[in-house]
């Protein structure tokens, strides 16, 4: 190609080229994309029966049966409920040792010993006097 037919060319082009800024096709979609639409929409109430006859037939298999179901109410904007998932378990409240008195404590203490012990029926490690609050020494109360 000579220079000159290569620039004739550019300005035939240039002047089916859009503006800056500005789309040529701002869906971004093609042509076959609009009449696939078009004739899916035509075809949909056919194919809706034909869904819906595979989905009550019982003669047809489990799996094509409800996939065939789900895509019936699918479409017809029936969506599945979300349940909230159960809380895990209540909280427990703390031990407070303020709430019991001396006997209380070495009991829970005597507890908790034979709960820290192996089945071998080795001692704990903790001792005793290391689960009994300190003892007021000053003779306060």
């Amino acid at each position: 190609m000579t220079e000159q037919t290569l620039a004739v060319l550019r300005a035939k082009n240039k002047a089916f080229r859009w503006p800056k800024g500005v789309s040529g096709n701002p869906d971004g979609q093609s042509r076959v994309y609009h009449e696939c639409r078009r004739l899916a929409r035509a075809a949909s109430p056919a194919m809706m029966k034909v869904l819906i006859d595979l989905a009550a037939d019982p003669e047809a298999d489990q799996r094509v049966r409800s996939v065939c179901a789900v895509a019936v109410l699918d479409r017809a904007g029936i969506r599945p409920i979300d349940k909230p998932e159960p809380d895990q378990e209540p909280r427990r409240p703390r031990l407070d040792p303020s709430k019991y008195t001396l006997e209380e404590l070495e009991f829970i203490g005597e507890a908790l010993t034979l709960m820290l012990e192996d089945r071998s029926g080795r001692p704990a490690a903790a001792s005793k006097s290391q689960l009994l609050p300190p003892d007021d020494e000053d003779g306060s109360e």
